[in-house]
């Protein structure tokens, strides 16, 4: 049976349930005593040298009465600050109407160029306003991530009235926390628990889910979610789908998927069955169930970039299941193609993954995405 790999598990739990601990590059850092911005302290302008905004209008201080606004520093080379970012666009599109100004700011790289690149590839995956700092150099790092202590990303500066009203990693800043920095009935003793109770309780699954995943004990890890993790639907369909996808239990798969699923958790679902999931009983009404989502239309709408990929080929084998043999391999086809004339250092590391899926399918055969590389 395929293992999933571990980085695929991290990425997986992540991605969905939004969890601190994927790498030291994701961890925020709290101020240093010495720092020149602690909670509490007026905080500089956005008006500096070096500034450029990519997408949105500009947004020079963070002061105007009734706003939270939630200033998300990041960059295109940091695996933690992408998988961030549907969340991020999640709270932006719905408290934007309500108050919250979510900015995107690309920290710690130095290449313009391929932020605003990024960001064209996103297209309204990323549709709060994104600025370039300047560079690691610049006076937003001076003025922000130096004084504040920070040394790592991504990192979520929160404020409100141009005051520091909390630091944080942007998994962290869930809907009850913006509500109640919209309404003023923020209390940061309240938060500081409930966010201990979070972390304990995530340390505590992922104490169990994870050697099980890892050792392969695909029956025991979803007995495990079914009982253990009834009171969070969220992270049990999480691990119900890889634990169903290894098994081949595509029957049970389409059972999760079928439930009341944000968009992007449906997506990374689909793509991931598609990937993991050995030909099986019950595949074909998954395939039919799948391309309602992944249908042609939502294909061609993509933006180009790695976040295309993973759709593009989950459509294929979908297609395949289904006897569209012609269609799946013009579709891996056409993004060998596009992978070998992008730029996107994410899409371009498919190349020999597709490029190996291109001649099974010559072979008569179309495995599970992650297994082509397997010898």
């Amino acid at each position: 049976m395929f293992m999933i790999s571990p980085a695929l598990i991290k990425r997986s739990s992540l991605l969905l349930a939004m969890a601190v601990s994927l790498s030291s590059t994701g961890l925020a850092q709290e101020a240093k005593s010495d720092s020149k911005l602690t909670l509490g302290s007026p905080v500089p302008s956005l008006d500096l040298e070096g500034v450029k905004w990519v997408k949105g209008e500009p947004v020079k201080t963070l002061d105007e009465e009734g706003k939270v606004y939630m200033l998300e520093c990041w960059a295109t080379w940091c695996g933690p600050c992408i998988v961030a970012i549907p969340h991020v666009n999640e709270l932006h599109q719905k408290y934007g109407d309500k108050g919250l100004v979510v900015i995107g700011m690309s920290s710690l790289e130095d290449d313009l160029a391929k932020v605003e690149k990024f960001v064209e590839n996103r297209g309204d995956g990323m549709s709060y306003r994104v600025a370039f700092s300047g560079g690691r150099k610049s006076e937003f790092s001076k003025q922000w991530l130096k004084a504040a202590g920070v040394k790592g990303i991504p990192h979520t500066f929160l404020v409100k009235n141009g005051t520091l009203v909390l630091m944080s990693h942007p998994a962290d800043v869930d809907d009850a926390l913006i509500e109640n920095l919209l309404s003023g009935d923020f209390d940061e003793k309240a938060f500081a628990a409930r966010l201990a109770d979070k972390k304990a309780r995530e340390a505590e699954v992922n104490s169990k889910v994870y050697p099980m995943a890892q050792n392969g004990q695909w029956n025991e890890l979803e007995a495990y979610a079914r009982k253990e993790l009834a009171d969070d639907p969220t992270t049990q369909r999480r691990w119900l789908v890889i634990a169903n996808a290894n098994m081949g239990d595509w029957k049970d798969l389409l059972a999760v998927v079928s439930q009341d699923i944000k968009e992007a958790d449906l997506d990374l679902m689909l793509v991931q069955s598609a990937f993991i999931t050995p030909d099986g009983e019950g595949a074909e009404a998954f395939a039919k169930e799948a391309l309602k989502t992944f249908s042609e239309e939502r294909i061609a709408g993509l933006k180009g970039g790695d976040q295309r990929v993973g759709p593009v080929l989950a459509r294929a084998r979908y297609l395949w299941i289904l006897g569209e043999k012609d269609a799946a391999k013009e579709l891996v086809d056409g993004m060998a193609e596009e992978i070998s004339a992008s730029d996107d250092q994410g899409a371009r590391g498919y190349s020999g993954t597709v490029t190996k899926l291109q001649e099974k399918i010559e072979a008569g055969e179309f495995p599970p995405v992650r297994t082509v590389n397997q010898r």
